[in-house]
């Protein structure tokens, strides 16, 4: 080694136990954090008893799982390779990523409330629809997945925004939604 250079990665003589049993752990408990965390996550911060519903896009799920992914190369990084400027910097950058996008799993929600529908994705601003700016409502029977409905709301300005049907989506709920299309007055369809 010549002074003054850092060593690139280099592999350890010497693998810690920890890190393998925390590697391993974080492996087996992963499913349960990608299924759990985006729900706790939004039904945490954007809970309101004024809200009917807060729906948990699938993206946030696909975030939680690249999230938890990056831990699981950090913890296998530091196994296999000795510790040095490179690692850390690898590591740390790993770290950014991972903490990146759970924040990003965590703004991302559909809220649906007497007051409208509010919408922000992980990168995008929210939108606020109110009853009024809803031009049509259709809750629609997904013909691949045989039971499962989905609304779709259309908007005066042309956008329209697709919802999937939950188990979060309780009779009140959907009663609420119906009622709330025709006390304004919008079409609601079922098919």
């Amino acid at each position: 080694n010549v002074r003054g250079k850092e060593p690139q990665l280099k592999f350890r003589d010497y693998h810690p136990p920890v890190l393998l049993v925390l590697s391993i752990c974080t492996l087996v408990f992963s499913p349960l954090v990608i299924l759990l965390m985006p729900l706790i996550l939004s039904e945490t911060i954007y809970f309101d008893r004024d809200n009917w519903i807060i729906v948990t896009p699938n993206v946030n799920y696909i975030l939680i799982a690249v999230s938890s992914l990056c831990i699981l190369f950090i913890l296998l990084l530091f196994y296999f390779f000795k510790i040095n400027m490179y690692s850390l910097s690898i590591g740390s950058g790993l770290l950014i990523i991972s903490l990146l996008l759970v924040y990003a799993s965590a703004k991302s929600c559909i809220i649906i409330s007497e007051q409208g529908i509010q919408t922000q994705g992980p990168i995008t601003k929210k939108h606020t629809y109110d009853w009024k700016d809803i031009k049509r409502i259709d809750n629609q029977l997904e013909k691949s997945a045989g039971t499962r409905r989905h609304y779709i709301f259309y908007f005066h300005n042309g956008e329209k925004l697709t919802i999937m049907q939950n188990g979060l989506f309780t009779h009140e709920v959907t009663s609420k939604i119906y009622w709330q299309a025709k006390y304004e007055n919008i079409d609601f369809n079922e098919y």
